[in-house]
């Protein structure tokens, strides 16, 4: 299917048990992909909102831009995405499946959530960040001094580098899982 690259209008793609990807566009409205049982890939997309939904395989994403929310989520597979920008929030949700986030914004809020996984994340941006697995551990780096921050964060069974945060900044920092460490670095 080819659109023009700059396109008037939303677009809504649903498949199932085949892969999904779309490439280079700007959108007016909103757009949706949605498979099942196969992997889902979306790059250099621009849109009002943006929802990518499979399951039962990997969902990839990059170069993503939306004035509103962009929502990512499968369950028993990995996550991959990179160079994000919400204006308003930004969610990524798998089961059973890795996070890897580089280089995320969120307007408002950024939520990554996974279960019996790690979460693998830098340079991520918002006001409210909440990184969630369990049995697995949260690694890597926000941007922002320590002091920027007000940290909720726990674990059970492991090392947490947040466990003795003092500072209270008008940024949310909420980190939990269980039977996994956290080890979460400030950039600025």
């Amino acid at each position: 299917l080819s659109v023009p690259r700059d396109f008037a209008a939303s677009i809504d793609v649903q498949t199932s048990n085949a892969s999904l990807g779309m490439e280079g566009i700007a959108l007016w409205g909103t757009l949706r992909l949605c498979t099942s049982n196969d992997k889902l890939q979306a790059k250099n997309l621009e849109a009002k909102e943006i929802d990518l939904h499979t399951s039962n395989s990997a969902l990839t994403a990059e170069s993503l831009k939306s004035g509103g929310t962009i929502a990512l989520k499968t369950s028993n597979a990995r996550v991959d995405a990179s160079e994000l920008r919400a204006g308003k929030t930004l969610s990524i949700q798998t089961s059973n499946g890795r996070v890897n986030a580089d280089n995320l914004t969120g307007g408002v809020s950024i939520r990554i959530q996974s279960s019996n996984s790690p979460l693998h994340v830098s340079g991520l941006e918002a006001n409210n960040l909440t990184l969630l697995t369990s049995n697995a551990s949260i690694s890597g780096s926000v941007k922002g001094s320590a002091a920027d921050y007000t940290v909720h964060s726990g674990t059970s069974n492991a090392k947490n580098s947040l466990s003795e945060h003092k500072h209270s900044g008008e940024k949310i920092l909420d980190a939990h899982t269980s039977n996994g460490s956290i080890k979460l670095e400030f950039e600025g």
